[in-house]
């Protein structure tokens, strides 16, 4: 349902980048350690991987895009 005069919602893309946001926030914590990134999001090392490479994030210390 598109309202008239209002964006549509793409929850898919909403989704996306809260996932990327907490994702930069683990690994900032982490500096980098996917390991323990997984461990503080409660999801398994693989996922961690595959996330990185999904949001295309540059695994460097101190700052991850």
């Amino acid at each position: 349902m598109n309202l008239v005069g209002q964006d549509p919602l793409d929850l898919k893309a909403i989704l996306g980048e809260i996932e990327a946001s907490l994702l930069r926030k683990a690994l900032e914590r982490t500096n980098g350690v996917q390991t323990r990134a997984a461990m503080l999001l409660g999801i398994s090392f693989r996922q961690v991987r595959y996330l990185v490479h999904k949001h295309g994030l540059r695994l460097r210390p101190g700052k991850y895009r």
